[in-house]
Protein backbone atom coordinates (compact mmCIF):
# COMPACT_ATOMS: atom_id res chain seq x y z
CA UNK A 1 0.00 0.00 0.00
CA UNK A 2 0.67 3.51 -0.30
CA UNK A 3 0.24 5.53 2.62
CA UNK A 4 0.91 9.47 2.42
CA UNK A 5 1.73 10.60 5.55
CA UNK A 6 2.42 14.51 5.47
CA UNK A 7 -0.58 16.74 3.54
CA UNK A 8 -1.96 19.54 4.41
CA UNK A 9 -5.20 18.89 3.03
CA UNK A 10 -8.05 19.94 6.21
CA UNK A 11 -9.99 22.92 4.67
CA UNK A 12 -9.05 26.04 6.24
CA UNK A 13 -7.08 25.12 9.47
CA UNK A 14 -3.36 26.12 7.85
CA UNK A 15 -2.31 27.20 4.37
CA UNK A 16 -3.30 23.82 2.82
CA UNK A 17 -6.88 23.54 1.41
CA UNK A 18 -8.45 26.79 1.29
CA UNK A 19 -12.18 25.21 1.56
CA UNK A 20 -13.73 21.12 1.33
CA UNK A 21 -14.39 21.23 -2.45
CA UNK A 22 -10.05 21.97 -2.10
CA UNK A 23 -9.51 19.28 0.28
CA UNK A 24 -11.73 16.74 -2.39
CA UNK A 25 -9.91 17.27 -5.58
CA UNK A 26 -6.40 16.75 -3.60
CA UNK A 27 -7.85 13.25 -1.93
CA UNK A 28 -8.77 12.91 -5.98
CA UNK A 29 -5.53 13.51 -6.82
CA UNK A 30 -4.27 10.99 -4.71
CA UNK A 31 -6.41 8.14 -5.58
CA UNK A 32 -5.57 8.46 -9.42
CA UNK A 33 -1.63 8.10 -8.04
CA UNK A 34 -2.38 5.15 -6.04
CA UNK A 35 -2.26 6.44 -2.36
CA UNK A 36 -4.72 4.27 -0.20
CA UNK A 37 -4.34 6.26 3.05
CA UNK A 38 -3.67 9.56 3.60
CA UNK A 39 -2.35 11.73 6.87
CA UNK A 40 -3.42 15.09 7.43
CA UNK A 41 -1.11 17.24 8.90
CA UNK A 42 -1.82 21.16 9.35
CA UNK A 43 0.69 23.42 10.74
CA UNK A 44 1.18 23.23 14.60
CA UNK A 45 2.89 26.54 16.33
CA UNK A 46 3.50 26.17 19.78
CA UNK A 47 4.42 30.04 19.77
CA UNK A 48 0.70 31.16 18.32
CA UNK A 49 -1.58 28.95 18.47
CA UNK A 50 -3.29 27.63 21.61
CA UNK A 51 -3.42 23.91 21.74
CA UNK A 52 -6.96 22.73 22.76
CA UNK A 53 -9.05 25.44 20.71
CA UNK A 54 -6.63 24.74 17.63
CA UNK A 55 -7.10 20.84 17.93
CA UNK A 56 -10.97 21.35 18.04
CA UNK A 57 -11.32 23.33 15.49
CA UNK A 58 -9.11 20.98 13.29
CA UNK A 59 -10.70 17.94 14.56
CA UNK A 60 -14.56 19.76 13.41
CA UNK A 61 -12.91 20.18 9.88
CA UNK A 62 -11.42 16.76 9.54
CA UNK A 63 -14.72 15.24 10.72
CA UNK A 64 -16.84 16.95 7.93
CA UNK A 65 -14.06 16.02 4.96
CA UNK A 66 -13.81 12.79 6.58
CA UNK A 67 -17.01 11.58 5.85
CA UNK A 68 -17.34 13.06 2.65
CA UNK A 69 -14.41 11.40 1.47
CA UNK A 70 -15.82 8.21 2.47
CA UNK A 71 -19.05 8.70 0.68
CA UNK A 72 -16.85 9.27 -2.17
CA UNK A 73 -14.68 6.76 -2.05
CA UNK A 74 -11.34 8.74 -1.27
CA UNK A 75 -8.10 7.47 0.36
CA UNK A 76 -8.54 6.40 3.96
CA UNK A 77 -7.95 9.26 6.41
CA UNK A 78 -6.35 10.34 9.80
CA UNK A 79 -6.05 12.61 11.64
CA UNK A 80 -2.26 13.88 12.58
CA UNK A 81 -0.28 17.72 12.76
CA UNK A 82 3.53 18.49 11.27
CA UNK A 83 4.79 19.80 14.39
CA UNK A 84 7.36 23.07 14.21
CA UNK A 85 10.33 22.62 17.10
CA UNK A 86 9.98 24.54 19.78
CA UNK A 87 12.33 24.27 22.49
CA UNK A 88 12.03 21.73 25.28
CA UNK A 89 9.86 20.49 23.15
CA UNK A 90 10.73 17.01 25.27
CA UNK A 91 9.69 17.99 28.32
CA UNK A 92 5.93 18.89 26.90
CA UNK A 93 3.24 17.14 28.54
CA UNK A 94 0.99 18.12 25.51
CA UNK A 95 2.62 16.38 22.59
CA UNK A 96 0.85 13.32 22.81
CA UNK A 97 -2.77 15.00 21.64
CA UNK A 98 -0.02 15.74 18.34
CA UNK A 99 0.60 12.90 17.43
CA UNK A 100 -0.55 10.81 14.21
CA UNK A 101 -4.01 9.25 15.03
CA UNK A 102 -3.28 8.99 18.62
CA UNK A 103 -0.12 6.47 17.73
CA UNK A 104 3.68 7.28 19.16
CA UNK A 105 4.27 8.74 15.88
CA UNK A 106 4.49 12.59 15.58
CA UNK A 107 6.00 14.48 12.59
CA UNK A 108 8.11 17.20 13.10
CA UNK A 109 9.74 20.56 11.22
CA UNK A 110 12.81 21.87 12.09
CA UNK A 111 13.94 24.98 12.40
CA UNK A 112 14.96 26.62 9.00
CA UNK A 113 18.71 27.06 10.83
CA UNK A 114 21.78 25.44 11.77
CA UNK A 115 20.95 22.06 13.84
CA UNK A 116 22.33 22.06 17.20
CA UNK A 117 23.34 19.53 19.75
CA UNK A 118 20.38 21.16 21.67
CA UNK A 119 18.05 20.47 19.22
CA UNK A 120 19.48 16.74 18.56
CA UNK A 121 19.65 16.05 21.83
CA UNK A 122 15.85 17.23 22.58
CA UNK A 123 14.13 15.52 19.19
CA UNK A 124 16.46 12.48 20.95
CA UNK A 125 14.63 12.91 23.96
CA UNK A 126 10.99 12.95 22.72
CA UNK A 127 11.73 9.22 22.04
CA UNK A 128 14.01 8.32 24.97
CA UNK A 129 11.45 10.32 27.64
CA UNK A 130 8.00 10.10 26.17
CA UNK A 131 8.27 6.90 23.84
CA UNK A 132 7.28 8.66 20.89
CA UNK A 133 9.10 8.29 17.62
CA UNK A 134 9.84 11.28 15.96
CA UNK A 135 9.75 11.72 12.21
CA UNK A 136 11.49 14.69 10.51
CA UNK A 137 9.29 16.17 7.63
CA UNK A 138 11.14 16.84 4.27
CA UNK A 139 14.12 16.35 6.16
CA UNK A 140 16.35 17.62 2.31
CA UNK A 141 15.40 21.20 3.11
CA UNK A 142 17.62 21.03 6.00
CA UNK A 143 20.85 19.83 4.26
CA UNK A 144 21.93 23.37 3.88
CA UNK A 145 22.87 23.68 7.17
CA UNK A 146 25.23 22.98 9.95
CA UNK A 147 24.59 20.00 11.84
CA UNK A 148 22.98 18.09 8.74
CA UNK A 149 25.22 15.41 8.96
CA UNK A 150 25.07 14.86 13.08
CA UNK A 151 21.13 14.83 11.97
CA UNK A 152 21.32 11.76 9.80
CA UNK A 153 23.86 10.00 12.38
CA UNK A 154 21.32 10.33 15.56
CA UNK A 155 18.53 9.22 12.49
CA UNK A 156 20.58 6.01 11.55
CA UNK A 157 21.43 5.07 15.43
CA UNK A 158 17.75 5.42 16.50
CA UNK A 159 14.14 4.86 16.33
CA UNK A 160 14.15 8.53 14.67
CA UNK A 161 12.40 8.21 10.53
CA UNK A 162 12.50 11.09 7.91
CA UNK A 163 10.51 12.17 5.37
CA UNK A 164 11.37 13.49 1.59
CA UNK A 165 9.19 15.68 -0.19
CA UNK A 166 8.02 13.92 -3.21
CA UNK A 167 8.64 17.21 -5.49
CA UNK A 168 12.24 17.58 -4.07
CA UNK A 169 12.94 14.17 -6.02
CA UNK A 170 11.51 15.40 -9.42
CA UNK A 171 14.01 18.61 -9.69
CA UNK A 172 15.02 21.46 -7.95
CA UNK A 173 17.86 22.05 -4.98
CA UNK A 174 17.49 19.56 -3.21
CA UNK A 175 16.93 16.66 -5.69
CA UNK A 176 20.79 15.31 -5.38
CA UNK A 177 20.24 15.09 -1.62
CA UNK A 178 17.10 13.55 -2.06
CA UNK A 179 18.28 10.81 -4.21
CA UNK A 180 21.30 10.38 -2.14
CA UNK A 181 18.95 9.80 1.10
CA UNK A 182 17.08 7.23 -0.87
CA UNK A 183 20.05 4.79 -2.24
CA UNK A 184 21.38 4.96 1.50
CA UNK A 185 18.03 4.48 2.91
CA UNK A 186 17.67 6.80 5.33
CA UNK A 187 14.47 8.03 4.65
CA UNK A 188 11.59 6.33 5.80
CA UNK A 189 8.59 7.99 3.38
CA UNK A 190 7.84 9.68 0.31
CA UNK A 191 4.73 12.08 1.07
CA UNK A 192 3.21 14.84 -1.31
CA UNK A 193 3.27 17.82 1.38
CA UNK A 194 0.42 18.81 -0.92
CA UNK A 195 -1.10 22.10 -0.07
CA UNK A 196 -3.08 22.71 -2.87
CA UNK A 197 -4.70 21.39 -6.29
CA UNK A 198 -2.89 24.03 -8.23
CA UNK A 199 -0.09 25.64 -7.41
CA UNK A 200 1.44 22.31 -4.79
CA UNK A 201 -0.03 19.23 -6.02
CA UNK A 202 0.98 15.71 -4.99
CA UNK A 203 3.67 14.33 -6.82
CA UNK A 204 3.74 10.18 -5.41
CA UNK A 205 3.16 8.55 -8.28
CA UNK A 206 6.11 10.80 -10.63
CA UNK A 207 8.25 10.83 -7.70
CA UNK A 208 7.64 6.38 -7.17
CA UNK A 209 7.78 6.04 -10.98
CA UNK A 210 11.04 8.07 -11.23
CA UNK A 211 12.90 6.46 -8.86
CA UNK A 212 11.93 3.19 -10.08
CA UNK A 213 13.11 3.38 -13.42
CA UNK A 214 16.01 4.97 -12.69
CA UNK A 215 17.29 2.53 -9.59
CA UNK A 216 14.51 -0.30 -9.96
CA UNK A 217 11.80 -1.06 -8.09
CA UNK A 218 14.10 -2.11 -4.94
CA UNK A 219 14.79 1.10 -4.74
CA UNK A 220 10.80 1.98 -3.65
CA UNK A 221 9.76 -1.17 -1.47
CA UNK A 222 11.39 0.23 1.66
CA UNK A 223 8.66 2.67 1.40
CA UNK A 224 6.38 0.42 0.99
CA UNK A 225 7.13 -1.11 3.79
CA UNK A 226 7.86 1.37 5.95
CA UNK A 227 4.16 2.37 5.13
CA UNK A 228 2.22 -0.55 6.18
CA UNK A 229 4.16 -0.65 8.84
CA UNK A 230 3.08 2.79 10.11
CA UNK A 231 -0.28 2.04 9.05
CA UNK A 232 -0.84 -1.14 11.23
CA UNK A 233 0.22 1.14 14.13
CA UNK A 234 -2.58 4.22 13.42
CA UNK A 235 -5.04 4.01 16.54
CA UNK A 236 -2.59 2.06 18.78
CA UNK A 237 -2.87 4.17 21.89
CA UNK A 238 0.51 5.62 23.29
CA UNK A 239 1.30 3.88 26.73
CA UNK A 240 1.27 6.47 29.18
Amino acid sequence: MILDIHAHIIPGVDDGASNISEALGLLKMLKTQGVDAVIATPHFYADTLNLDEYTQRVSQSFAVLKQAAQTQGLPELFLGYEVFYFNNMSNSDELKKLCINQSRYILIELPYADINDRILNDIYNIQSNQGLIPIIAHIERYSKFRGFEDLLRLIVNSDIEAQINADAVLGGPFKRISIKLILNEMCSYIASDAHSVSKRPPMIAEAYKKIEKKFGPEATRPFYRHGENLYRQLGQPVPV
